[in-house]
């Protein structure tokens, strides 16, 4: 409210977004609506463009019933930092998140407009995607991160020890550059 009063609503608007991500944070809710998620992310991106050379939009094309279905908390905000970070890290650019339902599904994307992924990083990360439940309690431990990213690959692992097989990441170059990340998983609320 100080910093309100003294006038300076940049700094202001940033501490709202820092403390609107540690009240969901401190929560204590490991669940959330779509809606919720994509709040925390816009909340996010605000401190990630104050941080940065360049600005990178946030838009979404999210189908109202979407919106509402209940989904793990921070699946987002992990691969949206990825490609502020490696999609356009100097540069302008723009995070689209769409989502749509197919019953029994949910289906969400992430994709930006970045320079892509090699051909050869993007295979390991689809071979790493090629793991199951008992393989990511076994390595959970080790962190053997290299080539797959940290923040992709919880959440990777977090929607797989979830859902099962019924959860399907895919990572795949844009034909006009950038990245798409691409989960399905049941709108039904599962494990915990």
């Amino acid at each position: 409210m100080q910093i309100m009063r003294d006038g300076n609503m940049e700094n202001a608007k940033l501490i709202s977004s820092l403390s609107t991500l540690l009240r969901a944070i401190y929560r204590g809710s490991e669940w959330v609506t779509l809606k919720e998620e994509i709040a925390q992310s816009e909340e996010y991106m605000k401190l990630l463009n104050i941080m940065r050379k360049h600005s990178v939009q946030f838009e979404h094309e999210l189908e109202p019933a979407a919106l509402e279905v209940e989904v793990p908390q921070f699946i987002l905000q992990p691969i949206i930092e990825n490609a502020c970070y490696h999609g356009v890290p100097d540069s302008t650019g723009t995070i689209i998140v769409s989502s749509w339902t197919a019953e029994p599904n949910i289906y969400i994307e992430i994709a930006d407009n970045g320079s892509g992924m090699e051909p050869e990083k993007l295979e390991e990360i689809k071979e790493k995607m090629l793991v199951d439940k008992k393989y990511i309690r076994e390595s959970y431990e080790q962190q053997k991160n290299s080539m797959f990213g940290i923040g992709l690959k919880n959440v990777y692992d977090r929607m797989k020890l979830t859902y099962g097989k019924a959860f399907q990441m895919n990572v795949e170059n844009n034909a006009g550059g950038g990245v798409t990340v691409s989960m399905q998983f049941p709108m039904a609320r599962k494990g915990g």
